[in-house]
Protein backbone atom coordinates (compact mmCIF):
# COMPACT_ATOMS: atom_id res chain seq x y z
CA UNK A 1 0.00 0.00 0.00
CA UNK A 2 2.94 2.55 1.14
CA UNK A 3 4.40 2.04 -2.68
CA UNK A 4 1.03 2.03 -4.55
CA UNK A 5 -0.07 5.46 -2.19
CA UNK A 6 3.91 7.10 -3.37
CA UNK A 7 2.82 6.65 -7.13
CA UNK A 8 -0.54 7.60 -6.60
CA UNK A 9 0.85 10.97 -4.98
CA UNK A 10 3.82 11.49 -7.54
CA UNK A 11 1.48 10.97 -10.81
CA UNK A 12 0.41 14.49 -10.23
CA UNK A 13 -1.45 15.83 -13.81
CA UNK A 14 1.80 18.26 -14.64
CA UNK A 15 3.78 15.11 -15.16
CA UNK A 16 1.11 13.17 -17.31
CA UNK A 17 0.40 16.75 -18.79
CA UNK A 18 3.85 16.99 -19.74
CA UNK A 19 4.49 13.34 -21.13
CA UNK A 20 1.48 13.67 -23.18
CA UNK A 21 2.38 17.12 -24.53
CA UNK A 22 6.28 16.06 -25.42
CA UNK A 23 6.99 18.61 -23.31
CA UNK A 24 10.83 19.32 -23.79
CA UNK A 25 11.92 19.49 -19.87
CA UNK A 26 10.02 18.77 -16.39
CA UNK A 27 11.14 20.72 -13.03
CA UNK A 28 9.13 20.14 -9.80
CA UNK A 29 9.69 22.61 -7.39
CA UNK A 30 9.54 21.51 -3.24
CA UNK A 31 10.37 22.35 0.13
CA UNK A 32 12.17 19.84 1.85
CA UNK A 33 11.92 18.05 5.97
CA UNK A 34 13.22 15.74 8.03
CA UNK A 35 12.25 14.40 11.77
CA UNK A 36 14.99 16.82 13.40
CA UNK A 37 16.47 19.90 12.64
CA UNK A 38 20.15 18.90 11.52
CA UNK A 39 19.62 18.56 7.67
CA UNK A 40 19.43 21.90 5.65
CA UNK A 41 20.28 22.84 1.75
CA UNK A 42 19.11 22.45 -1.24
CA UNK A 43 19.50 19.43 -3.65
CA UNK A 44 18.11 18.13 -7.41
CA UNK A 45 17.72 14.73 -7.52
CA UNK A 46 16.95 13.10 -11.27
CA UNK A 47 16.59 9.48 -11.92
CA UNK A 48 18.04 9.10 -15.53
CA UNK A 49 21.61 9.44 -17.61
CA UNK A 50 19.47 12.43 -19.73
CA UNK A 51 18.21 14.32 -16.14
CA UNK A 52 21.59 14.75 -15.38
CA UNK A 53 22.68 18.10 -17.71
CA UNK A 54 19.70 19.93 -16.44
CA UNK A 55 20.30 18.99 -12.89
CA UNK A 56 23.53 20.30 -13.37
CA UNK A 57 22.49 23.37 -14.84
CA UNK A 58 19.73 24.43 -12.52
CA UNK A 59 22.62 23.01 -9.43
CA UNK A 60 24.78 24.87 -10.70
CA UNK A 61 22.72 28.35 -10.90
CA UNK A 62 21.15 28.05 -7.80
CA UNK A 63 24.62 27.65 -5.82
CA UNK A 64 25.55 30.78 -7.54
CA UNK A 65 22.63 32.56 -6.03
CA UNK A 66 21.70 30.82 -2.63
CA UNK A 67 23.20 31.01 1.12
CA UNK A 68 22.32 27.34 1.68
CA UNK A 69 24.25 24.29 1.56
CA UNK A 70 24.67 22.76 -2.13
CA UNK A 71 24.29 19.20 -1.75
CA UNK A 72 24.56 18.99 -5.61
CA UNK A 73 22.60 16.73 -7.57
CA UNK A 74 21.61 13.30 -6.36
CA UNK A 75 20.65 9.85 -8.23
CA UNK A 76 17.24 9.00 -6.93
CA UNK A 77 14.28 6.72 -8.18
CA UNK A 78 11.81 9.84 -7.46
CA UNK A 79 8.63 8.66 -9.63
CA UNK A 80 8.19 11.43 -11.16
CA UNK A 81 11.38 11.92 -12.49
CA UNK A 82 11.67 8.36 -13.28
CA UNK A 83 8.81 8.06 -15.22
CA UNK A 84 8.87 11.53 -16.94
CA UNK A 85 9.21 11.19 -20.96
CA UNK A 86 11.72 13.79 -20.83
CA UNK A 87 14.88 15.34 -18.99
CA UNK A 88 13.45 15.54 -15.37
CA UNK A 89 14.96 17.44 -12.26
CA UNK A 90 13.38 17.71 -8.64
CA UNK A 91 14.69 20.60 -6.68
CA UNK A 92 14.30 20.32 -2.96
CA UNK A 93 14.89 24.05 -2.18
CA UNK A 94 15.78 24.29 1.35
CA UNK A 95 14.23 22.34 4.54
CA UNK A 96 11.22 23.64 6.65
CA UNK A 97 12.39 21.50 9.85
CA UNK A 98 16.05 23.82 9.84
CA UNK A 99 15.62 27.22 11.75
CA UNK A 100 18.15 28.80 8.83
CA UNK A 101 16.53 27.37 6.17
CA UNK A 102 13.14 28.06 7.22
CA UNK A 103 13.85 31.82 7.86
CA UNK A 104 15.06 31.80 4.14
CA UNK A 105 12.24 30.64 3.26
CA UNK A 106 10.12 32.74 4.74
CA UNK A 107 11.75 35.97 2.56
CA UNK A 108 10.10 36.94 -0.49
CA UNK A 109 13.75 37.82 -1.88
CA UNK A 110 15.09 34.73 -1.36
CA UNK A 111 12.40 32.99 -2.78
CA UNK A 112 12.69 35.35 -5.42
CA UNK A 113 16.19 34.14 -6.31
CA UNK A 114 15.22 30.12 -5.82
CA UNK A 115 12.41 31.35 -9.05
CA UNK A 116 15.86 33.32 -10.63
CA UNK A 117 17.81 30.42 -10.10
CA UNK A 118 15.85 28.01 -11.59
CA UNK A 119 14.60 29.63 -14.64
CA UNK A 120 18.26 30.76 -15.40
CA UNK A 121 18.95 26.81 -14.66
CA UNK A 122 16.72 26.56 -18.04
CA UNK A 123 17.48 29.02 -19.74
CA UNK A 124 20.94 27.86 -19.90
CA UNK A 125 20.23 24.46 -20.18
CA UNK A 126 17.88 24.96 -22.94
CA UNK A 127 20.62 27.15 -24.79
CA UNK A 128 23.28 24.44 -24.79
CA UNK A 129 20.76 21.52 -25.38
CA UNK A 130 18.74 23.45 -28.34
CA UNK A 131 15.87 21.41 -30.04
CA UNK A 132 16.83 19.73 -33.25
CA UNK A 133 15.68 21.99 -36.16
CA UNK A 134 15.28 25.20 -34.20
CA UNK A 135 16.44 28.42 -34.57
CA UNK A 136 19.50 29.70 -32.99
Amino acid sequence: LGLELAQHLADRPARRRANHAGARMFVSIHVNSFINSGPRGTTEYYSKPSDVPLALSVERNLSDLLNTKDDGIVKSKLYVTLHSNMPAVLVETAFLSNPDDFGKLTSPDWRQKVAEGIANGIDRYAAQYPVSGSAQ
